[in-house]
């Protein structure tokens, strides 16, 4: 049964011959039910109806009405409250062999919108008995208005669906994106196109949607007949979905599959476009790669020092953390495939604690997040502690003197050596020891007096060694 999308007649109902009523359909045993388009020969206007066939054998009538007495259908149009705006009841429309109808049948007519105030339709079949209506494919109607103007003569039964006498569907040319295309990480999927409306006045919505997933808008607008209604829309693939904005549009999508993209356009009156589909896929955003393997460094007692590179496949930018433990060594953007070396600095190398696990990383991390970790372990391990300052401490004239203390817990047999000297800033400063004056709390008195560089400067060398 074609959707009847007239002002005014949301529903058609047709009751069988023992009146159970059922929509869109007679009892399937005893009727069936068409709709169908007629116009006026003479000026063309258009009016639709309701045709009910008998299926029972030597059917010799069919009426559309209830006399009170004869096996008889009826046909109502309602509308959405169920308010009965038209019926065939009341009216004569009992067709005969008489009326010269060629099968046994009964319809009835309504007037579309273009003709108000019609009281009564009267449909005489299709027959030359008159001789006036030699094309056995028209009828002879006579329609009535209240006003007693009578429109009468041959209708020529046009089409089964009224839908398109009423609205024209709409049309729709998609020119982005191109089929087969293969979206990676930060992609944009372009949908763009027009859409055309030949019903001035029907609003035009153009709708997508991916796979069998949720219906999405892209536009709306209101149609004048001829001009192009434009659209657009830009999604990004990001993190396995389609997103619109922030919003996704999908699920994640699988990696290396065909996926669906349909779009079509709508108008307010149910006519819908053909769909325009395009195939796409899909690739999974891949990390940089860290040359190397993942290796425990065993125990050591010096800065490791270790050689790497990083590329990434898709020649996305990156970036490079260095880290031991929780403590950055440094961050920095990457060059692909470029040569690093990471090594520990010493002020952060003699702040980890000796025989305990630490774990030296390298996190290389793309521009859209994905990432990889290159991991190293290893325990420190100290034999001795030796420190000394790389910066002198200036002087405005020759330091004759120092006082040093020596704040530390160190085992009570430990081997501790204390350095000093007042030409620092000298290619190779006079080192002199002070240890017996800084472990007594005693002053040290230099015994240096001359320098090769313009300044004066204090350096000192601590060690603490194991004892036998």
């Amino acid at each position: 049964m074609a959707q009847t999308i007239l002002t005014g007649f949301d529903d058609v109902w047709v009751s069988s011959a023992n009146y159970n009523t059922q929509k869109y359909s007679a009892n399937a045993s005893e009727y069936r039910v068409f709709q169908f388009v007629i116009k006026r020969s003479v000026d063309g206007k258009l009016f639709f109806g309701y045709k009910v066939e008998s299926l029972k054998a030597n059917t010799v009538s069919v009426g559309v009405f209830d006399n009170g007495g004869g096996v008889y259908g009826s046909i109502q149009a309602k509308d959405k409250y169920g308010v009965i705006v038209g019926s065939s009841t009341g009216h004569d429309r009992t067709l005969s062999k008489w009326n010269n109808v060629d099968g046994n049948y009964a319809i009835m007519v309504y007037a579309v919108d273009d003709y108000p105030g019609v009281a009564t339709v009267r449909y005489f079949g299709k027959h030359n008995a008159w001789g006036n209506d030699p094309d056995s494919n028209n009828l002879y109607v006579n329609i009535y208005y209240g006003s007693g103007v009578n429109l009468g003569g041959s209708f020529e039964i046009t089409t089964t669906s009224i839908s398109s006498y009423l609205n024209q569907i709409p049309t729709l040319s998609l020119s982005s994106p191109p089929n087969n295309l293969t979206l990676t990480e930060g992609s944009t999927y372009q949908i763009s196109g027009s859409a055309t409306d030949a019903d001035s006045g029907n609003v035009v919505t153009v709708k997508f949607k991916i796979d069998d997933g949720t219906t999405y808008n892209v536009t709306a607008s209101v149609s004048d007949g001829t001009t192009p209604l434009n659209f657009s829309k830009t999604l990004t693939y990001l993190n396995s979905r389609l997103y619109d904005g922030a919003t996704p549009v999908t699920p994640i999508l699988d990696d290396s599959v065909t996926h669906k993209l349909t779009v079509w356009a709508e108008d307010d009156k149910g006519g819908k476009s053909v769909d325009a589909v395009r195939n796409f896929t899909v690739l999974y955003n891949q990390p940089p790669q860290i040359s190397g393997s993942d290796q425990d460094l065993g125990s050591i007692s010096a800065p490791p020092s270790i050689n790497y590179t990083v590329t990434d496949i898709e020649h996305y930018s990156f970036t490079i953390t260095e880290k031991v433990g929780d403590t950055i060594i440094r961050s920095f953007a990457g060059t692909d495939g470029k040569q690093e070396t990471l090594t520990i600095p010493d002020d952060i190398w003699i702040t980890l604690q000796p025989d305990v696990t630490h774990n030296l990383t390298i996190t290389a991390t793309d521009q859209y997040g994905a990432s990889s970790t290159r991991t190293y372990t290893f325990k420190r391990t100290v034999d001795g502690i030796e420190l000394e300052t790389r910066i002198p401490l200036p002087a405005d004239a020759q330091p004759y003197r120092m006082v040093l203390t020596l704040n530390a817990q160190y085992p009570q047999n430990a081997v501790v050596n204390v350095q000093v000297c007042n030409n620092g800033y000298d290619e190779n400063p006079t080192w002199e020891d002070a240890t017996s004056a800084v472990l007594n709390g005693r002053p040290y008195v230099f015994t240096n007096t001359t320098k090769t560089a313009l300044d004066w400067g204090i350096r000192i060398k601590i060690s603490i060694l194991p004892g036998a």
